[in-house]
């Protein structure tokens, strides 16, 4: 991903935002200043935390900006969770959850998934081992991820005591 031309692009551009924002100066003095890195530096200047961050942000600034051509009162109307349509990508946990959570709140969501099944990394082995089901994928449930054993819980999924001794 990061050897194509325009995602190495990307990079910089985004790159010399974040340095632009974090100098305070403009955005040409930043490229500027990328261009005096060497190529390499430049692509691991910037972490992959501030990075998203920064990509966040812009994307903000870019919808502020594009409601500011609105009428008054425009931007300020919120629409009803029913009136509203959310694609999310993946069927994995977390596509899933979001679609959960989303369905809670009265919202459309339309899952879209590349693979042909639905759970993302996880993936239940069944037959292989006598009377043992087995996950490939995510298999365990740490004791204080709360958030998975409220979904195990409530869609009745039968958990095992990895602590538990035999018999």
């Amino acid at each position: 991903m990061f050897r194509t031309p325009s995602f190495c692009s990307l990079v910089r551009l985004m790159t010399a935002a974040f340095l632009a924002e974090r100098r305070h100066c403009s955005a040409v003095d930043a490229l500027g200043a990328i261009q005096e890195l060497s190529p390499r530096r430049a692509a691991h200047s910037i972490s992959r935390r501030d990075f998203l961050l920064s990509a966040g942000t812009t994307s903000v600034a870019l919808a502020l900006g594009a409601i500011e051509g609105l009428p008054r009162g425009a931007a300020a109307a919120k629409p009803s969770p029913s009136s509203l349509s959310v694609g999310i990508v993946g069927a994995g946990l977390a596509g899933l959850a979001c679609a959960d959570a989303l369905k809670s709140g009265g919202v459309q969501a339309t899952i879209y998934e590349a693979a042909n099944r639905a759970s993302g990394r996880c993936w239940t082995l069944r037959g292989y081992f006598p009377g043992q089901v087995v996950e490939r994928g995510g298999e365990l449930i740490d004791t204080l991820h709360k958030t998975m054993l409220s979904y195990a819980k409530r869609f009745r999924l039968s958990l095992e005591d990895m602590n538990k001794e035999p018999g």
